[in-house]
């Protein structure tokens, strides 16, 4: 199974299980998902788990740091 079928797989799951359980942590299922994910792809879980917990990084500056390096 390739690494985008994997995901597509995942995302398709969450997608499910939000809908079929609308009182459950989106955020926190999310985080979980995607610690799943990168512990599939190769990372020890304790560096997938240190990965999800961190904040998202501001859209802006993230934009302003790609522009910056092309």
């Amino acid at each position: 199974m390739s690494s985008g079928s994997r995901c597509r797989g995942a995302a398709l799951c969450l997608g499910r299980l939000l809908r079929d359980s609308p009182e459950r942590d989106d955020a926190e299922v999310a985080d979980q998902v995607a610690e799943d994910l990168l512990r599939m792809f190769g990372l020890p879980g304790n560096e997938a788990h240190e990965i999800c917990r961190q904040p998202l990084p501001d859209l802006e500056t993230a934009a302003d740091r790609q522009g910056a390096t092309a």
